[in-house]
């Protein structure tokens, strides 16, 4: 039983990352691409719903005009509101996994805490 404690241990010390500088396992990963990709995605969504919040306010304004003025105006409102957390939140998923891929494929996503060296998996 302790024999295979220690093989999967020492398996599992294989399968981790290594600077290729110093060899540390200290590494971190940074996830740079993901949070920018986030960030931008978020106000470009948030963008494209608010200019397309008159859509969702001419609908919430249908929807609320059985109860008048007040309601069109209500109505309108929710519409626009909703129309740019939609448009956000679609956003943010789209362009968190934009920079994902990045994260894989195009940048130097480790970063060891040893030495300082960034490096791509």
């Amino acid at each position: 039983m302790e024999q295979q404690e220690t093989n999967q241990t020492t398996s599992q010390a294989f399968d981790r990352l290594k600077c290729p500088a110093c060899n540390s396992m200290n590494i971190e990963t940074l996830h740079v691409g993901k949070h920018t990709g986030r960030t931008i995605g978020t106000v470009v969504g948030g963008a494209a719903g608010v200019t397309g919040m008159f859509s969702g306010a001419e609908v919430g304004a249908g929807i609320g005009a059985f109860a008048g003025p007040v309601g069109i105006a209500a109505g309108g409102l929710m519409g626009a509101l909703f129309g740019g957390l939609v448009g956000a939140a679609a956003g943010r998923t789209i362009g968190e996994n934009f920079g994902e891929v990045a994260d894989d494929h195009l940048l130097d996503n480790c970063h060891c805490l040893k030495c300082d060296h960034t490096f791509r998996e």
